[in-house]
């Protein structure tokens, strides 16, 4: 879709969805913001600009940037950003050797594993997983803070 294609809709009451910078601009003092890239929509070129907006209008420590397109979270983890890799079908159906890998490259701070996702028909029907989150979260260390590491151990239903 194009932007003038995004102009003309109206999302209710005459609203009009607003551009990245409209909505940073409109962001009130301390809010944090989770901003998800859509790899359908976004190219890896893409990341460059949108990173320089983010840097002009919002604090790195209450962003983070998270997508399920690895691709795109690559560059933003390069630069020092906080990102959220979110897990799919897609990622899941590539494997246990694929999933590692973009992990331990990409290494977010953030994770969204689904329980539901099944990495393998042949791995056992448990998961073991580490999510990350920055110590002292409420101090104004940011992300450059070390993460503190909870793990877990699942078992699905099949396994009871």
């Amino acid at each position: 879709m194009t932007y003038a294609e995004l102009q003309r809709l109206d999302v209710g009451g005459g609203e009009r969805v607003p551009l990245l910078e409209e909505l940073l601009m409109a962001l009130p003092g301390g809010a944090y913001l989770d901003l998800e890239l859509k790899e359908e929509m976004l190219r890896v070129q893409d990341c460059a600009p949108i990173a320089a907006l983010l840097d002009t209008h919002i604090e790195r420590r209450r962003l983070m940037v998270s997508s399920f397109g690895s691709s795109l979270l690559f560059p933003f983890r390069g630069w020092g950003f906080t990102v959220g890799w979110l897990v799919g079908e897609d990622a899941a159906a590539r494997g246990v050797r694929a999933f590692a890998g973009t992990l331990l490259r990409l290494r977010p701070q953030y994770i969204n594993l689904p329980i539901e996702v099944r990495l393998s028909r042949a791995a056992p029907r448990r998961f073991f997983f580490r999510s990350c989150v920055p110590s002292g979260s409420s101090s104004s260390s940011g992300p450059s803070t070390p993460p503190r590491m909870r793990s877990s151990s699942l078992r699905t239903p099949a396994s009871s």
